[in-house]
């Protein structure tokens, strides 16, 4: 089950979050408990930088959409929005930034696959998400 938490939805469970500007994700008190599993760059889009972050706490999954902010040899991040993935199996892999649509690589999707080590790409798809950014 997947939940898309959006700053336009008011109330939702990470409206905490939608706004924070931090450098690292344990300046977020909600997050003190969460493991930063994977982060990567996104293509800019007019000249602005974004991020997406996977974290975990125990089974809960969440990603971090974030806009980047350039301060010297230092970034920090801004969440601009939250998805909480609340079922994934431990041979579950989410990927991003390297998913493809028609051979040209696509920033905007998230995909749930099963991991295979044996597997040059990831075919078996669980689910596809649209970040858009």
């Amino acid at each position: 089950m997947i939940a898309f938490i959006s700053c336009n939805n008011p109330g939702m469970k990470y409206d905490f979050a939608i706004g924070k500007i931090f450098r690292e994700i344990k300046e977020i008190p909600q997050f003190t408990n969460y493991e930063e599993v994977q982060a990567a760059l996104l293509e800019p889009l007019n000249g602005v930088d974004f991020a997406v972050k996977e974290l975990r706490n125990g089974d809960t999954v969440v990603l971090l959409f974030e806009k980047l902010h350039p301060l010297g040899n230092i970034n920090k991040f801004e969440i601009l929005d939250v998805l909480e993935i609340t079922s994934i199996n431990e041979d579950d892999l989410i990927c991003f930034q390297s998913c493809q649509k028609d051979s040209l690589r696509d920033s905007e999707i998230v995909a749930i696959t099963k991991y295979d080590e044996n597997l040059e790409y990831f075919k078996d798809i669980i689910q596809l998400i649209l970040n858009n950014y």
